[in-house]
């Protein structure tokens, strides 16, 4: 029981890290760098923890888990920066945001 607990807790950080992944890579404002360096930390942390399964635990054990909490922050603070400069520019425009069809 206690392994389907962890199998379904990895399979969602997993999905999580995607998810934020591609929503960064998204934003078209951001430099190349910024876009997919969160990918970069979760494929980094990926292959770490992937080195547990030939016995080469240490690296897993030190680095996997601060590389993924990097790469949330990371792509949260990327993500609400792109939130407040589209509402920013959302409150400036005339209407409010909404398109004027012109």
């Amino acid at each position: 029981m206690e392994i389907l607990l962890v199998a379904a807790l990895v399979a969602g950080m997993v999905a999580l890290d995607v998810r934020l992944s591609v929503l960064v890579w998204r934003i078209a404002g951001l430099p190349a760098f910024r876009r997919a360096l969160p990918a970069c930390l979760f494929a980094t942390a990926a292959a770490l923890s992937l080195l547990r399964s030939v016995g080469i635990t240490w690296p897993a054990e030190w680095f996997a888990f601060p590389l993924n909490l990097a790469g949330w922050c990371l792509a949260g603070f990327e993500l609400a920066g792109h939130r407040r400069r589209a509402a920013g520019v959302a409150a400036r425009t005339p209407s409010g945001g909404a398109a004027e069809g012109r």
